[in-house]
């Protein structure tokens, strides 16, 4: 029914505006008494081989939803329910953006995918901190990044304060430096930026928590990428399609 009828009417309007107009429905759906238990009795499924431990967290699937879906998390109640082992939000910055210029979103149909030039768009720390201070029975990343207005020399304060700001309502964190969307934030990919924010002065200092650094997936083949994992000693690295993280926790400094 979706491939006959819906996904065909949908994909007569612009992609972005969908993705609105959907999370709308979500919300209204939502308010139908008993609609979030039949819906969370359909989708979620618990067993044992589902479980899964990894980096000191306790997922219940390793299914989860990636970050720039739910930017500004508004819906985390809502697709606990579907299931999802975790829920990661952002890319959050300290001042709220409206990112790039639409349109920003593009459908490639046969593909079967899109290609997004968002930049950043969100909410702001102070406003998704607030709705982030509910009780979720999900684990809950937080993508955090630096606001398009700021210069790459003041870039370590922006991910400085959204690690305070979000500290205590986040399970992990993931530094995005990855993305192209933002002029210049690839630049930050250097060991000495990396290794400054997160093992020396600013974030080893600030917290024991879990934190994983999206990289550009181009950095692999690169002299540059081999620097940067040896700069972060205890770092562990798993690669995605398209990028690379490097994770470990961080020892607050006595």
């Amino acid at each position: 029914m979706y491939k006959k009828f819906i996904s065909p009417f949908l994909f007569l309007f612009d992609p972005e505006k969908i993705h609105h107009f959907t999370f709308y429905l979500l919300k209204i759906l939502f308010k139908i008494p008993f609609s979030g238990f039949l819906i969370k009795s359909i989708y979620t499924i618990k067993h044992d081989s589902l479980e899964r431990e990894l980096f000191g967290l306790k997922f219940p699937n390793p299914v989860g939803m990636a970050a720039g879906f739910d930017k500004n998390a508004t819906h985390i109640s809502e697709f606990e329910n579907f299931g999802f082992g975790f829920i990661e939000i952002g890319t959050v910055t300290p001042k709220p953006q409206i990112g790039n210029p639409k349109k920003r979103l593009f459908r490639l149909k046969e593909d079967k995918a899109v290609i997004n030039r968002m930049g950043f768009n969100n909410d702001g720390t102070e406003l998704i901190k607030k709705r982030l201070k509910k009780n979720f029975n999900v684990v809950i990343g937080g993508n955090i990044g630096k606001n398009k207005i700021t210069p790459n020399s003041d870039a370590k304060s922006d991910y400085v304060y959204c690690f305070k700001e979000l500290y205590n309502q986040v399970d992990y964190f993931v530094v995005n430096v990855s993305s192209p969307n933002t002029p210049g934030l690839r630049e930050l990919q250097s060991k000495e930026f990396l290794n400054d924010l997160i093992t020396q002065h600013t974030i080893g200092r600030l917290i024991y928590l879990l934190i994983f650094v999206a990289l550009s997936f181009l950095l692999i083949h690169s002299l540059k990428f081999n620097g940067i994992a040896i700069s972060i000693a205890s770092g562990m690295i798993c690669q995605k399609l398209y990028e690379i993280y490097i994770y470990f926790k961080t020892k607050p400094t006595q």
